[in-house]
């Protein structure tokens, strides 16, 4: 999966670096995060390197292959993430991240839900996603009939207060399609757990 991750450098694709810089205020060394889609570990590297323990989930055996590889992850699992529950105990991470996955997801809510069983309070989620105006619709079907949805700030903020969680930061993203840099508007957020 080599080319994978040399095919997100050529798209330009910032989406790590942007979750990583408005989160890591958040963390600190000695935390546990998963990464749900983890892939390559791409996205979860960066925490990795600032002293958080990571274990992912994702499910390709392959691209957990390539994650493995690397010799970060604490622990990897093959898990499709709208399966519930996640194979995991309630409370045992400290944070969470899903970083270019959940354009995938038509409905975010179980996510959300799951998530907030999975980390301690005042542990945040960070994550990207596709951004849409109000009065888009939020199926969009790319080439190959790849279809993917689109979430407004609202069904975002709505979700995420449902399992109690609020939104701390947020950013603009271009989410690329191709290596011309043409793309997709995105939003990277980082909602944090109350703390109960």
């Amino acid at each position: 999966m080599k080319n994978y991750d040399e095919q997100i450098k050529q798209y330009g694709w910032k989406g790590a670096e942007v979750i990583f810089d408005l989160s890591k205020e958040y963390v600190k060394a000695g935390e546990r995060l998963i990464d749900l889609g983890i892939g390559t570990g791409l996205s979860s590297k960066l925490f990795h390197e600032s002293g958080l323990a990571v274990w992912g989930c994702d499910n390709s055996e392959i691209m957990l292959d390539a994650c493995r590889a690397k010799g970060f992850a604490s622990g990897l699992k093959q898990h499709d993430i709208e399966k519930f529950p996640y194979p995991y105990d309630s409370g045992f991470f400290n944070h969470a991240v899903s970083i270019g996955v959940l354009h995938l997801l038509e409905d975010i809510s179980a996510t959300i839900a799951e998530v907030a069983r999975l980390i301690k309070p005042d542990g945040i989620f960070a994550f990207s996603i596709m951004d849409r105006e109000d009065s888009e619709n939020s199926e969009l079907i790319l080439k190959l009939n790849h279809k993917i949805y689109r979430h407004n700030f609202k069904q975002i903020n709505d979700n995420l207060k449902r399992y109690d969680f609020g939104i701390v930061k947020s950013q603009e993203l271009n989410m690329p399609i191709n290596k011309k840099g043409d793309g997709i508007p995105a939003m990277a957020y980082v909602a944090k757990k109350n703390a109960g």
